[in-house]
């Protein structure tokens, strides 16, 4: 869904990788596939790979990978990662992130 190259050349690339039981959010860097972790209904972070959702936006600040999406795919939980750890303003919030804008 979304691809930036940085200033190293380096190339990301934000999307999901999917599996038989759901679509886990993924990105990758130069065709290394990171899976991004989620979280549990008691804003506890699972491990990279348990949770299923969608990473639509993603680029690079202060050398620091930002990812945006949705956990749970649909209808989903908005969600930010920040060099791999999940942020979710309010886990009971439903809806999608399609892309973002950082100043």
């Amino acid at each position: 869904y979304s691809m930036f190259v940085d200033d190293n050349d380096d190339i990301y690339l934000g999307g999901y990788s999917q599996d038989m039981d759901a679509e886990r959010p993924t990105y990758w860097k130069n065709c290394e596939k990171i899976m991004l972790p989620g979280l549990d209904e008691n804003n506890q972070i699972l491990s990279a790979g348990a949770s299923s959702g969608v990473v639509r936006s993603i680029n690079k600040v202060d050398n620091k990978i930002i990812a945006a999406g949705t956990l749970a795919y649909f209808p989903g939980t908005p969600c930010i990662w920040v060099d791999n750890k999940p942020y979710v303003y309010d886990i009971n919030l439903v809806g999608e992130v399609w892309d973002m804008l950082i100043i």
